[in-house]
């Protein structure tokens, strides 16, 4: 089945649709599905949603059955998650945002968490990537220090959305209460940000 829509519905339920079968019905998570995200260099077969109930689920279409779409993978989250964004480049990265701030990039085939960081302190990078996120250091301490200090932000409000560059997938931004946040992955390891700024000032 080749995926054109996925639809996440009031009962929790997953409704993945194409023009020339029934919809395929996905179940498993227990709240509300809050974002869904196709891995477009895998022919959009496999499918990322993040609910309140702190999962991330992993689906393919690509079962023998083809009855229902199949579940992959079940990564627990600490948090609600808000957003799931796949590597445009490499289609075993993927970068899962939470309501509590915490971003993380994971190679989902091996389930490895590549890179971390917390919006409000917390966990920091994580080891080192393979060859496209070389820039991440397994050096990097794991607490959320950089350089004997804490990157955090006095930001309220909770994660609101987080999303890969356009053009440039070694690049990504994330916006927590009124600020957004930008990291380049290709230069730096660091857990601080490239860039950051709120309502529309940069720093």
């Amino acid at each position: 089945m080749s995926i054109g829509l996925v639809v996440a519905c009031a009962d929790y339920k997953l409704r993945f649709i194409d023009n020339d079968q029934r919809p395929m019905l996905a179940s498993g998570h227990t709240d509300y599905v809050n974002h869904v995200a196709f891995n477009v260099t895998r022919g959009a077969s496999v499918v990322a949603s993040v609910s309140d109930d702190k999962t991330c689920r992993i689906w393919t279409t690509v079962t023998p059955t083809a009855s229902e779409p199949a579940c992959l993978h079940i990564i627990r989250l600490s948090s609600p998650g808000i957003a799931a964004s796949w590597h445009r480049e490499q289609a075993q990265f993927l970068m899962i945002a939470e309501r509590s701030g915490q971003i993380r990039v994971m190679d989902w085939v091996r389930l490895e968490t590549i890179w971390v960081v917390s919006l409000n302190g917390g966990p920091g990078a994580g080891p080192g990537a393979p060859e496209g996120l070389s820039g991440l250091d397994a050096n990097v301490t794991a607490s959320g220090m950089v350089g004997g200090q804490p990157y955090q932000t006095q930001a309220k409000g909770g994660m609101k959305w987080a999303e890969w560059k356009a053009g440039d997938a070694s690049c990504f931004g994330a916006v927590i209460g009124s600020k957004w946040h930008l990291w380049n992955l290709r230069d730096s390891a660091s857990a601080f940000p490239e860039q950051s700024g709120e309502r529309g000032l940069a720093s």
